[in-house]
């Protein structure tokens, strides 16, 4: 699949070239440094080498974005990063703001956290509970849990599927049946 220069984060200027999928992004190394801990220990570990840079100076040899993360999630981080995020991006998928979560772990980025949250806690009604409460778990978003954890009471386990019970802890299932009885 041929390489495309992404439209928006491709700056002529940018000093490091990433890949995601097939987009490439060019981008500023003082931008990623300050909204993510994991990017300045990378450039800051780099610059104190004194080796030449080699994996992403050039669109011949950019930086990989992990495989799963697509190139509208690389893409939204880089928003929230630029401070550039659009309305139409509020539409984010399910699965995108989840990658936008994972993201913000992976480069320990303390406003995409917040950013991936408030767009969460936006969609929050269109998500089932369930998938809610195993969002809030493996991130720790004390607020959706609550949320989605009411959400759930009144549901009845009869209408819970095979999967449904597997994204629960056996802690959340104990006070989740305690609660119904």
């Amino acid at each position: 699949m041929p390489m495309r220069r992404h439209h928006m984060f491709y700056y002529e200027d940018g000093t490091h070239v990433f890949q995601a999928q097939s987009s490439l992004f060019k981008v500023h190394k003082s931008v990623l440094s300050d909204k993510s801990i994991a990017f300045k220990s990378m450039f800051a570990a780099q610059d104190s080498t004194g080796l030449p840079q080699t994996d992403g100076h050039s669109d011949e040899k950019p930086i990989i974005v992990p495989d799963q993360v697509s190139d509208l999630g690389f893409e939204l981080f880089l928003s929230v990063c630029y401070n550039k995020w659009r309305p139409d991006t509020s539409q984010a998928s399910e699965t995108t703001l989840l990658q936008l979560l994972e993201l913000s772990c992976m480069y320990e980025s303390k406003a995409i956290r917040e950013h991936a949250i408030k767009q969460l806690t936006s969609h929050h009604y269109t998500i089932k509970p369930i998938t809610l409460i195993s969002i809030a778990l493996k991130y720790h978003i004390k607020d959706i849990f609550c949320y989605a954890f009411r959400r759930l009471i009144p549901k009845p386990i009869n209408e819970l599927n095979h999967a449904d019970y597997e994204l629960l802890t056996v802690p959340v299932w104990m006070t989740l049946l305690r609660v119904k009885e």
